[in-house]
């Protein structure tokens, strides 16, 4: 009776601490997908679970996300600072023991790699914005430096980050350290062609073009010659009097894990014991000993491993049209970051290392489970805790949710010494088209960089949403 007892009282309990990080946010996401960052910033500041130490990087990092959305730049260097000093401070003895004891939702969240990348990104718009040219340049060089830890570190999901790379390129040409830029946009060429391939990327052509300006303007006619005859395009310089943007449209939400469950079995073999999974398609040694016969009982082990789940963006990527000032360029959006894509590719290419490491510990955990059953006095226990153990088994579903799913630029010249009124086409998921205008204003021959979000549809029964040029805050004005 106390045994019943006790699984009844824990039961609700579990299942309500149970839910995804999503499910836990689903009234931000919404206030995202309607464009209403101040909902959205109001509800992330008061989300309990975002404030519980072990969540206060990821608290940070959507923060960081959404004061940038709002326009308010220092605001979200902020919190992005914080967010970046705390990466290299969360691993601790007592962490690893509680994702060891309880689950790996208990643990500190430590942040993917692409997420690593992707608050330089972030700062480095926020330092542009506040013309803090040196600021942003800072964050180029931290991102140079990211990358060789992540590479040192065996990082899979890509050797390089190609977008990392395309970005630290533009902020050096700004800066005009053209030999730093060339050194970056050839990086991050390799990167499209050996790494970005695999997850169906490639090098956009606004790049080559990017790479022969930087190779000519650094003097280095050699790798010039070599980049014209492999691209089969003849450099000629320009320069333009009114200058350009470096405009990034980020398309759709970013994709949220959800949790798989597997059931394995410890089997004994010749070789030793494995973990074999109900369907039989994966087999995991275990380093345990073959002739303990307590490793016979240990059957039905769930686990619990997060899996991503994507969002559809509401506009095509690979369909837009650039008007400057009325006239239609030639410039597209070329899509250089896959955020659906990479985040796959980081949890498969350490799924069998995690899996492995979650089934010894799953093990071990029943084995203690058994150990209390074996004494009559403690059976009850024993029994309550392997039960409870089944079902308090959890998949650590949080990630970035605020970013977006695709990341697309395009490299735009400018027409005139004042005000310029970009127009963007986007085709939606009907195949209708709708309009963001975005008014820039000319600062002679420099380069500007502006990012546009598109979470959902821009509004209902409107066609065409504008952008200001110092915030990110929009109206709507009449079809």
């Amino acid at each position: 009776m106390i045994r019943a007892l006790l699984y009844i009282l824990m039961v609700p309990i579990l299942l309500l601490s149970c839910k995804t990080y999503h499910e836990k946010s689903m009234d931000t996401q919404h206030a995202i997908k309607n464009y209403d960052y101040q909902e959205a910033l109001n509800l992330t500041a008061g989300n309990k679970f975002l404030k519980r130490k072990k969540n206060t990087l990821l608290y940070h990092l959507e923060l960081g996300r959404l004061f940038h959305l709002q326009g308010q730049y220092k605001e979200s260097n902020k919190h992005l600072n914080y967010a970046d000093d705390l990466m290299d401070y969360q691993n601790s003895l007592a962490d690893f023991a509680a994702s060891v004891i309880v689950n790996s939702n208990a643990k500190k969240y430590r942040a993917e790699d692409f997420e690593k990348i992707l608050i330089h990104y972030y700062k480095a718009l926020n330092y542009s914005y506040l013309n803090q040219t040196e600021d942003a340049l800072v964050e180029a060089r931290r991102m140079n430096l990211k990358e060789m830890e992540l590479g040192e570190k065996g990082a899979k999901s890509y050797n390089r980050d190609a977008f990392g790379h395309l970005l630290m390129g533009q902020i050096y040409e700004t800066s005009h350290e053209y030999n730093n830029a060339f050194i970056a946009y050839r990086n991050a060429y390799e990167a499209y062609n050996e790494d970005y391939l695999k997850l169906g990327e490639s090098a956009p052509e606004q790049l080559k073009l990017d790479l022969l300006k930087t190779a000519s303007l650094s003097g280095l006619y050699s790798e010039l010659t070599r980049y014209e005859k492999e691209f089969n395009i003849k450099y000629t310089p320009r320069s333009n009097p009114y200058g350009e943007v470096i405009l990034y449209w980020e398309n759709g939400q970013a994709p949220f894990k959800v949790e798989k469950n597997y059931i394995f079995s410890l089997v004994g073999g010749a070789g030793g014991f494995y973990f074999v999974d109900d369907e039989q398609t994966m087999e995991i040694p275990f380093l345990g000993n073959p002739n303990n016969n307590s490793f016979s009982n240990l059957t039905a082990i769930r686990v619990a491993m997060p899996k991503y789940r994507h969002t559809t963006p509401f506009y095509q990527s690979n369909y837009s049209t650039i008007k400057v000032n009325g006239t239609e360029t030639h410039k597209r959006l070329a899509t250089v970051e896959n955020i659906n894509q990479v985040a796959d590719k980081a949890l498969q290419d350490r799924f069998m290392k995690d899996l492995g490491t979650h089934l010894t510990k799953l093990a071990i955990n029943k084995l203690a489970q058994q150990a209390l059953k074996s004494d009559s006095t403690t059976e009850a226990l024993g029994m309550v805790l392997e039960g409870l153990g089944f079902i308090t088994e959890q998949a650590d579903t949080r990630n970035w949710q605020s970013l977006p799913s695709l990341i697309n630029y395009s490299r735009i010249p400018l027409t005139r010494p004042d005000t310029n009124l970009i127009q963007i086409t986007l085709i939606n998921q009907f195949n209708q088209e709708e309009i963001i205008e975005i008014p820039i204003v000319s600062k002679g021959n420099q380069i500007q960089f502006k990012n546009i979000f598109t979470p959902d549809r821009i509004l209902p029964n409107d066609s065409t949403l504008r952008y200001f040029n110092d915030s990110l805050t929009f109206n709507t004005i009449s079809p």
